[in-house]
């Protein structure tokens, strides 16, 4: 039989194209740069993205 996880995520739209984000009581934000008309608060989608990819692969290594 295998053990299930709830995992807990939030996600709120902010100024310009910003998300907020809490995850299991961690808070992430994104955003788009000012010259996309963001906020520059956070890093873009794409960026987020290509850390997390780059960080599952240094974790299962």
């Amino acid at each position: 039989m295998s053990n299930l996880k709830t995992v807990s995520v939030t996600a709120n739209m902010a100024d310009g194209f910003a998300i907020n984000s809490v995850i299991d009581g961690h808070t992430v934000q994104i955003d788009q740069p000012v010259a996309a008309k963001g906020t520059g608060t956070g890093p873009t989608p794409l960026h987020d993205n290509l850390s997390h990819t780059s960080e599952v692969v240094h974790s299962l290594a």
